[in-house]
C-alpha cells in the first residue's frame, strides 16, 4: 500500500488538537479520510501543541512554526523523510522555501502534488524562488485548468509539468423545504436571486447591481438579498441604489449572516448570483448548488467547471450579459430544476469524488529524473 504525506504548511495557533483543525477544515481536508481505504495517509499541520496520534483512517502528526516566509518547519521535514512517502500531498502554493527543503530531504522517487487554493504567483524578489521551487513538484492540482494559465504565463509553472483538476472543497449544508423557507424570510419575488461574498472589487457587487437593475426593467417582481462581510463598496453600492427607485424597492442589503443560516437562505433562494472575476474554486457557489440555487455566475475556469451544464455564465464586469443571463434563467428554471441542480451537486461534488480523483493522482504520478 502506498504511503502519502498530506501538508499545509500554513500555522494554526488557534488550535490545539490535530481533530479541532480537522473539523474546521472539513469541507476541504474532509476527504483525506477516504483516502484511508487505499493508501496509509499521514496528514502533517502546524498548530498550537504539538501531538502526534496513531490508528484511525489517517495518523496526525503536527508540529509548531511560525507564519513567516523564510522559516523553515525542520522537526516536520524530518518527520517526513522518516515516513518514506510514496507522494506528498502540498496544500497552497505560497510555500517555496519550505517545499524546496522537503523535495531535498525526501527519497528520490517521492512525489510531490501541489494543489492550488486560489493564490496567485508572487511578485517581486519572491517570484524567482517560487519559479525554482516548481521544478521540485511533480504534478500540479487545480479546480478548473483554466487556473493553471497564470502560473504559466508568470514561467513559475513549466509547460511539460502535469496540471490536473480536482475540486477543492464540498458543500456541508443541507438543503431545506423551499417553500417554508421562503415563507420564513419572507422571500414574496417570482425570481429570488442572492449574492453572498465580499463587497469588494474582485467580487464585483456593483456590475452585479448594475446587471439586476437592468434585468428590472424586463421583471420587476424579481428580487436580489445581498449577504455580505466585507462593507468596502457597500456605499458605492447604496448610491446606486439612490438613483434608482426601483433598485430600492427590489434590493435587499441584508448584511451578515452565519455560516449555519446559510442553507436557509441559499434554500429559500431560487438563483444563485456572483460577479468575480477571478476565483480559485467558490464555496459559496457549490454551498447554493447543493441547496438548488439554479447558479447565473461569471463565466471564469472554476465557475465553469463547478456549475458544469446549469450554469448561466455572464462576463465579468459586464451587467448586460448579466441581464441577459438572468432572463436566460428566469425563463428555463422548472419545478425539477432544483432537484436536478441538488443530484448533482450530490454526485459531483462530493467527498468521494475528491477523493477518487485524487487517489488517481497520487497512483499515477511518478517522479521524472
Amino acid at each position: 500500500m502506498k504511503k502519502l504525506i498530506a501538508i499545509s504548511f500554513t500555522p494554526h495557533p488557534d488550535f490545539e488538537h490535530p481533530e479541532e483543525m480537522m473539523e474546521a477544515f472539513r469541507q476541504g481536508w474532509g476527504y483525506i479520510k477516504r483516502l484511508g481505504s487505499s493508501l496509509e495517509v499521514v496528514a502533517v499541520g502546524f498548530i498550537r501543541k504539538p501531538q502526534k496520534t496513531d490508528g484511525g483512517e489517517v495518523r496526525y502528526a503536527f508540529f509548531k512554526r511560525k507564519d513567516t516566509f523564510w522559516q523553515i518547519p525542520w522537526s516536520a521535514l524530518f518527520f517526513i523523510r522518516k515516513q518514506k512517502p510514496d507522494a506528498v500531498l502540498v496544500e497552497g502554493l505560497v510555500h517555496p522555501l519550505q517545499t524546496l527543503f522537503l523535495r531535498a530531504l525526501l527519497p528520490r522517487n517521492s512525489v510531490i502534488i501541489a494543489q492550488d487554493h486560489g493564490n496567485l504567483p508572487f511578485e517581486g524578489f519572491r517570484r524567482p524562488i517560487q519559479r525554482f521551487s516548481a521544478r521540485a513538484i511533480d504534478a500540479f492540482v487545480f479546480t478548473a485548468l483554466g487556473n493553471a494559465q497564470r502560473w504559466k504565463d508568470s514561467r513559475v509553472i513549466r509547460e511539460n509539468k502535469p496540471c490536473f483538476e480536482v475540486l477543492e472543497g464540498v458543500s456541508d449544508l443541507v438543503p431545506r423545504d423551499k417553500e417554508l423557507s421562503r415563507a420564513q424570510l419572507g422571500m414574496t419575488g417570482d425570481f429570488n436571486l442572492l449574492w453572498v461574498g465580499r463587497l469588494e472589487s474582485n467580487k464585483d457587487p456593483l456590475a452585479v447591481v448594475r446587471g439586476f437593475a437592468a434585468y428590472l426593467r424586463i421583471n420587476p417582481l424579481a428580487r436580489l438579498y445581498m449577504i455580505y462581510s466585507e462593507h468596502r463598496l457597500l456605499l458605492a453600492v447604496k448610491a446606486l441604489m439612490e438613483q434608482d427607485a426601483l433598485l430600492r424597492k427590489s434590493l435587499h442589503l441584508v448584511g451578515f449572516v452565519p455560516h449555519r443560516d446559510l442553507d436557509l437562505w441559499f434554500s429559500a433562494a431560487d438563483g444563485y448570483v456572483s460577479g468575480s472575476h477571478r476565483e480559485g474554486s467558490g464555496f459559496a457557489l457549490i454551498e447554493s448548488m447543493s441547496c438548488g440555487c439554479v447558479p447565473i455566475v461569471t463565466d471564469i475556469p472554476s465557475f465553469r467547471k463547478i456549475s458544469g451544464k446549469y450554469g448561466f455564465l455572464w462576463k465579468a464586469g459586464d451587467a448586460a450579459t448579466l441581464c441577459a443571463a438572468l432572463d436566460r434563467a428566469y425563463r428555463q428554471i422548472s419545478t425539477q430544476t432544483r432537484a436536478d441542480i441538488i443530484q448533482f451537486a450530490q454526485a459531483a461534488h462530493s467527498l468521494e469524488t475528491i477523493a477518487r480523483d485524487m487517489l488517481h493522482i497520487i497512483q499515477n504520478c511518478t517522479r521524472k529524473a
